[in-house]
């Protein structure tokens, strides 16, 4: 099959791009002739630029224009995007059914309901414009702290919900959880055309002592309050086990990032795999919702539980008790209390380590995953023939 993927690649790159460059590589391993349309957002470095880019993203001439280039030339089967923002626009849906293609949309944040993409107003959840409008985040400026690009992005969304381009001109939709496939009904998307397929990730690379001597808890992720950092650095306090933070920071950090816990930016992959075969177990501590994330994923491949907030996809993809815990978003003696249960029975860690990878074995490889996503593109296209 000739696919064309579109995406908008992240000036920090983060889980939609490790997806997009994991898919891609997966069907031309399969035997599929896979033409990338990538466009960055290296030059939108600053404000100004940033809601300049809002503003073109209602229909983005450019990256139409482009789109249109690699349909002619390419005549693909079949178009999947996974994010169109903002160099992109949601008509290259409709320009791609112009040219006779299938389209299939992954739905890796919220983009096409809220300004923030995340539900999100000053790092508390807000699902204002899931309920009413997108218009009524214009006054929080949820996006780039803006009155004009919050405005610009609201328009984005309830221009596109009025021509009914989601409707009209996408396929098939992957959620990548029952969670956020209930949140894109509930917005109206049409349910009968998403399908619910998680992300995945190939073997973790081979370590030599791998899993010996397993020690201290992991944090891997965006340093922000969003992410629950906060949280578990005031639940940290008192505790006295090693607790490693691998990450960008995105935050003032507070003063207690002292004695036990390590904050030691970012990594490649290869070297967050490493810290993953030496930790006890994860903590994800989010204060939003979460797409899918890669780094649950990483983590079941590597035997490792998972402590989560009980929000969002994360309440789905924990077992409790069988693959990790989870305890109430922002609840920092919630947090300490569970982090200390896995602390003190590295017995019940193990067995749940265990666990933790027999789920990625049954549910997140590529093997998995290719069928289903295949499985996708055929629903597409006979959609598309109706």
């Amino acid at each position: 099959m000739r696919i064309l993927i579109l995406h908008n690649r992240y000036q920090q790159a983060g889980g939609e791009d490790v997806v997009f460059e994991a898919e891609t590589q997966m069907l031309r391993e399969k035997g599929h002739e896979v033409i990338p349309v990538e466009v960055n957002n290296d030059n939108i470095n600053n404000p100004i630029r940033k809601i300049g880019a809002a503003l073109s993203a209602v229909h983005s001439i450019k990256g139409c224009q482009l789109l249109e280039e690699y349909l002619r030339k390419a005549k693909p089967e079949i178009l999947h995007v996974h994010n169109y923002f903002p160099m992109f626009s949601p008509s290259v849906f409709k320009v791609a059914h112009r040219y006779g293609v299938p389209t299939v949309h992954t739905l890796h944040n919220y983009r096409a309901i809220c300004p923030s993409a995340l539900f999100l107003r000053n790092g508390v959840i807000d699902e204002t414009s899931l309920q009413y409008s997108a218009f009524h985040m214009i006054p929080k400026r949820v996006y780039q702290e803006s009155y004009l690009g919050t405005a610009a992005v609201a328009f984005m969304i309830e221009f596109h919900k009025a021509i009914h381009t989601w409707e009209r001109h996408v396929d098939a939709f992957i959620a990548l959880s029952r969670f956020a496939c209930q949140k894109f009904i509930q917005a109206g998307f049409p349910s009968d055309k998403i399908h619910i397929k998680p992300n995945f990730v190939d073997e973790p690379p081979k370590l030599e002592k791998v899993y010996q001597q397993r020690v201290g808890a992991l944090f891997v992720g965006r340093l922000s309050r969003e992410k629950g950092v906060d949280t578990l650095l005031k639940a940290w306090q008192g505790i006295d086990y090693p607790l490693t933070l691998i990450g960008g920071v995105n935050m003032d950090l507070p003063r207690y990032v002292k004695g036990n816990i390590r904050l030691i930016g970012r990594l490649t992959r290869e070297e967050v795999f490493l810290a993953m075969s030496k930790a006890r177990f994860l903590v994800m501590p989010s204060e939003c919702y979460e797409g899918f994330p890669v780094t649950l994923c990483e983590a079941f491949a590597m035997k490792l539980p998972v402590i989560a907030s009980n929000i969002g996809s994360l309440t789905e993809l924990v077992e409790e008790g069988v693959t990790g815990y989870k305890f109430e978003p922002g609840n920092v003696e919630g947090l300490r209390h569970t982090a200390l249960k896995l602390i003190d029975s590295p017995t019940e860690a193990d067995k749940m380590g265990a666990n933790a990878r027999r789920k990625y074995e049954m549910s997140y490889t590529k093997e998995r995953n290719y069928p289903q996503l295949m499985s996708i593109y055929e629903q597409a296209i006979e959609q598309y023939k109706r």
